[in-house]
């Protein structure tokens, strides 16, 4: 998983473990390898474009200045956030960092 821009959550290299597929014994072993291999990668692709699609964007929080901070040379319209995001983490635990700033 990775953030692109500034917002976008993306799911890259989707793994699947396992697959379990009951076929009986009437499937030669060769025919059922291929399709097993052919269903895991039709399986993961649609579960990655599933999830990059349907997620929306981060919510990251942004405030604009007030009036009043024109003395510190900071327009009333600056926009105030965290830039450059970077996501890193294992399975249990992620975590965004980035620079706060403009």
């Amino acid at each position: 998983m990775r953030i692109e821009g500034e917002r976008d959550v993306v799911f890259d290299q989707v793994v699947m473990n396992e697959l379990k597929l009951s076929l009986g014994d009437g499937l030669p072993a060769l025919s059922r390898e291929r399709l097993e291999t052919v269903l895991r990668t039709m399986l993961t692709s649609i579960i990655d474009r599933s999830l990059n699609s349907a997620l929306p964007t981060l919510p990251l929080p942004e405030l604009t200045l007030p009036t009043g901070f024109e003395s510190f040379n900071l327009p009333p319209t600056t926009r105030l956030g965290l830039r450059q995001p970077n996501l890193s983490g294992s399975r249990s635990l992620w975590k965004l960092t980035g620079v706060f700033g403009e």
